[in-house]
Parts: C-alpha cells; structure tokens; sequence
C-alpha cells in the first residue's frame, strides 16, 4: 500500500478542518500518517483517523528547525518511506527545507494563513489532490458505533478564544430549556472552561457534566447522541464530523470559511454586525455581533427543528 504524509499543525478545529484531506487519501489506496501536536496526535490514531504520525512537538522534530540537523540520515531514512508528502507550511520555511533536503519525492508545499482564504477553509485544503486528480470526500464522518441514537443533547459553551464565546447565560438558558423538554443534557467543558464548573454542576449534577476528556471520549459521546450547541471552536467541528445536528453560534469569524463541515449543520449568527475576523483579539464593537444573537430565537428553532424529527 502507498503512504502519504500529511504535515499539519493548529488547533482541534484546524485539524478536524483537514479530515477530508486525511480520509480523500485512504479512499485513493494510501495508509495515512500525520505530523501534528501529540496530545492530538494519539487520539487521531486511537480513532483510526490516521495509521500513525510523528508528534510536532516532540524533542526529535526540533531537530528539522536546526538549519544543520544533527541526524540527516535518520530523516532521510524516515521520509524515504513515503510515496507523497503533503505540507502546510510555507516552502521558504526552515522544516520546509530540511523535509526537502531529505524527501525522496517532491513534497508539496501549501502554506496557510487566515488572510488568504476566500473560499472554505476546507475546499482550499484539499485543493493540491484536486490539482493531483484524485477522488475527494468533501465531508468526513465518523462511522456509527451504536444502532440507535439516544436524545441527548450536548453543549460546549467555549473556545479557544474569549472573543468568539456567546455569553455564558444563554449558554446556561438554552441548556435548562432544552432540559425542561425531558430531553437529557449533557455540558462538554474544556480547560478554558473550568473556572464555571461549579455552576453548571449546581445545574445539571456530575454526570451531566464531562470535564476535559480527551478527543476520543468525546467522539464516543457524541456518536451516542443527536444534537449539539456550541460556539466556533474545535468542539463543535468534531460534533459535526460525528454526524450530530450542530448548531454552531458564530460571531467575529466567518461562516463561509470556518463553518463546520457536515451534512447536518445549522450557523446561527447576527446580521447587524457582519464577521470582522477578530477571534483573538480584542473586539471593537464590544462583541456585539454574539449579544445581538437572541437566546429565546435558537430555543425557537432549535425546538422547531427536534419536534419535526
């Protein structure tokens, strides 16, 4: 079988974004291994996303940023297993030059950054197998573990940016009217979310609450389950990868870019304040674009959309 190598290092959602990619080599007769953070890295191949890998931020990687590594013949012996190599870094790059250096094919390079997207983050990704001819799955799914589906609801009421977090209180008014439908609920909370761990457990009692779990728990959870609230965080990529119906609060960033990928995906943002890009950093108009989204108008739809199941 044919290897590739696929090199791309971000956050969750970067990496759930770059799923398609992963799954458009298996379907093209390549076993797929990956350079990204090894905290993600072991849970992608836990969960079969990818054969194995090499952890970026592992002390042996450090040494393709050394302009003379200390052990060529190691990398070139590495690489030399790979029939493609495909990088998201920039070819001018220190790493970029040493996998170069060392690759017995020709790597390709396709550097990333915010500012020159125009169209979905996840079509320009993909976009050196397209110019490769090969078959592309535009849309990563998890497959089903379980027979049928429970009525459960997930939320994850964070992110990884403050700037881009519909307010906590709507978080906290959805989940209790979603509550009172019978419906089970349970809160998905990560590291930034802790400091509200109390409250949401003064709510909804310890078993309602999962604290962060690695990524494939999470997976695992949300396969057993059928609906999803969340900001735009890399949370909220993965319910969509699980086929969860995903409802996913948007604000500074873009949709048309960074919206998640599934077929059951609904974006709920302001119209008044249009996306500004400002996810990490300090918002202007004092985020008005999350106050303007109404609590009371998702519950609507949201219970709108469960009762015509």
């Amino acid at each position: 079988m044919k290897k590739a190598l696929v090199i791309r290092v971000g956050s969750l959602g970067d990496i759930v974004l770059t799923f398609p990619v992963l799954q458009s080599f298996k379907n093209n007769g390549y076993s797929v291994d990956l350079v990204t953070r090894g905290s993600l890295l072991r849970s992608l191949v836990l969960l079969g996303v990818v054969n194995n890998g090499i952890a970026f931020d592992s002390q042996e990687m450090s040494d393709l940023f050394k302009k003379q590594p200390e052990n060529p013949a190691r990398w070139a012996s590495l690489l030399a297993k790979y029939d493609y190599i495909l990088s998201y870094f920039s070819e001018d790059e220190v790493f970029s030059q040493n996998i170069l250096r060392f690759a017995p094919v020709m790597p390709k390079f396709f550097g990333v950054s915010p500012e020159i997207l125009t169209d979905h983050a996840s079509q320009y990704l993909l976009q050196p197998l397209i110019n490769d001819g090969f078959r592309i799955a535009r849309i990563f799914r998890f497959p089903e573990l379980f027979r049928e589906r429970n009525s459960k609801f997930f939320i994850h009421p964070g992110s990884g940016s403050h700037e881009k977090n519909w307010p906590f209180e709507n978080f906290l008014f959805f989940a209790k009217e979603i509550s009172k439908t019978g419906i089970e609920v349970s809160i998905i909370l990560g590291e930034c979310e802790e400091n509200n761990r109390e409250l949401w457990l003064r709510e909804f009692g310890d078993g309602s609450v999962i604290s962060s779990a690695p990524i494939e728990k999470i997976v695992h959870l949300f396969l057993s389950g059928k609906w999803y609230l969340g900001n735009d965080s890399g949370i909220t990529h993965l319910a969509a990868a699980c086929g969860l119906m995903t409802y996913a609060v948007f604000g500074p960033t873009d949709p048309a870019i960074w919206a998640p990928v599934g077929n059951n995906v609904r974006i709920f943002r302001s119209t008044s304040c249009p996306p500004c890009g400002s996810g990490r950093s300090k918002c202007a108009h004092h985020r008005k674009c999350l106050q303007d989204i109404d609590a009371k108008g998702i519950i609507k739809e949201v219970l709108k959309d469960i009762s015509a199941v």
